[in-house]
């Protein structure tokens, strides 16, 4: 994709986007500029952590064809959100529209973000191949 779009590319990641964007600036992708958001790290054993079956009862529902069951699920307990959230954003129809249109997609965060949200610090260097282009063009 980065060819087809000449070659390079200026990356931003959110939430689970931040690991991929920073796996693929690891990988020595062509990414000229990188910024990441909010990754879901949890390092800490005393942080909250996703329950260790997360994966597979997410992609048990989605399978099920219970796609709004699977976003909630992922809400609290993958992110820890209150547990009236999905309630309330399915009153506005259309954000949940979108939020359950892309169900599917849930379970390929959750493998992208196995290691880590287990509760232990990252392998020391685990993204230390990632460089930004000068102290200059760093932006707080």
């Amino acid at each position: 994709m980065i060819a087809a779009a000449g070659g390079h590319a200026h990356v931003w990641g959110l939430s689970s986007g931040a690991v991929l964007a920073l796996e693929a600036a690891a990988a020595g992708l062509p990414i000229r500029r990188l910024a990441v958001q909010e990754p879901p790290l949890v390092v800490d054993l005393g942080d909250r952590r996703p329950p260790a079956d997360l994966l597979q009862h997410v992609t048990g529902l989605i399978d099920a064809g219970r796609r709004g069951e699977a976003v909630g699920n992922v809400m609290t307990e993958g992110m820890g959100a209150p547990s009236f959230i999905p309630g309330l954003l399915r009153l506005m129809p259309a954000v949940w529209k979108r939020l359950t249109a892309v169900a599917h997609t849930l379970p390929y965060d959750a493998r992208l973000l196995e290691g880590c949200q287990a509760g232990r610090p990252l392998p020391a260097g685990q993204w230390a191949s990632v460089t930004v282009p000068g102290a200059g063009d760093v932006r707080h």
